[in-house]
Order: C-alpha cells, then sequence, then structure tokens
C-alpha cells in the first residue's frame, strides 16, 4: 500500500473521510484503475451521507465488471447500504445479500484450497517418510521396529504394549 492510501485509510478510520478522499484521489493520480482505492473513495462518499454520489460511483465501478472479486463483493454490499439508506430497502438488501454471497465463495475457495493443500502435504510427508524407511533399508519382511522409527522420524512413539499392538489381523 503506498504511503497516500495508507494515509487515506487513516483518517478514514478515524472518521475523517473528506481528508480521507483527499488522499485516496490524490492516490488515484498515481495508479488510475486501482480498484480498491476507487472503493475506497465510495466508501468515504457514504462516510459523508453523500449516498447518491456513492450509489453513481458504485454502479460505474461494476458496469466495469471489476475481475477482484473481492472488490466486487465489496461494492455491492456498500451499494446496499446505498440504497437502504436511500429509502430503497428491498433493492438494498438484494444487493447486500449478493455481496455477501460472493464474498461467502471467495473465502470457501480460500478454504478450499487451503484444504486441498494441507492434504497435499500429508500426503507428501507419509510418502517422503515411507521412502526414507525404504530407503534405508529398515523395511525387512514388516521387521521395523518402534525405536527405527523414533530414528528416522526424531519423534519419540509410544510404548507398544499387549494393550495397544496392532496384529496382523487388525489390519
Amino acid at each position: 500500500m503506498n504511503s497516500l492510501k495508507k494515509a487515506g485509510t487513516e483518517f478514514a478510520k478515524k472518521g475523517n473521510f473528506k481528508k480521507a478522499l483527499e488522499y485516496f484521489n490524490k492516490a488515484l493520480e498515481n495508479e488510475p484503475k486501482n480498484i480498491r482505492t476507487k472503493v475506497n473513495i465510495c466508501y468515504c462518499f457514504m462516510g459523508m451521507g453523500r449516498y447518491k454520489k456513492a450509489l453513481t460511483e458504485i454502479n460505474n465501478l461494476l458496469k466495469s465488471n471489476p475481475r477482484d472479486k473481492r472488490a466486487k463483493s465489496t461494492l455491492l454490499m456498500n451499494k446496499g447500504i446505498c440504497l437502504y439508506n436511500l429509502g430503497k430497502h428491498f433493492e438494498g438488501n438484494k444487493a447486500t445479500e449478493e455481496g455477501i454471497n460472493m464474498r461467502i465463495g471467495v473465502i470457501k475457495k480460500k478454504a478450499l484450497l487451503i484444504g486441498l493443500a494441507i492434504v497435499a502435504l500429508a500426503i507428501y510427508m507419509t510418502f517422503s517418510i515411507t521412502r526414507r524407511i525404504y530407503d534405508e533399508n529398515l523395511i525387512r519382511e514388516r521387521e521395523v521396529t518402534p525405536e527405527m522409527v523414533e530414528m528416522i522420524l526424531h519423534v519419540p512413539l509410544p510404548a507398544v504394549t499387549k494393550e495397544n499392538q496392532i496384529n496382523d489381523f487388525d489390519l
């Protein structure tokens, strides 16, 4: 985040939307296609109670069909807030719901990717450990002892007792 956007964000957090708007407009001069700066400008108009102006800007941004799903979902939610404050409650609720659903979709996609990465890592680690045991010639007719595994993994294993021992017929 450049210093102009950062300053604008700080002023917006403090509720000084007029000053924040100045900084975001300056930042936009440096990066005229930055969708997130444009979203912040709309937010400033909303913070100043200029819902018609914010709605006009939001609709223009939505017509440009931004690829940034996070920005688009934020625009839709802000559109809903503007419409609601302009007395158009049904349309406001509809736009807000669409924005929330889009945001949930992005979150679900990220969660799915994280889950897949974890599964892939677990499979890789299992394969890697098994391969290491095999490569070190520790598998000889299923005679791998817990001590051998501890030596390779550098992780102590629980003691094997009659109660927790796995027999061939348990597999």
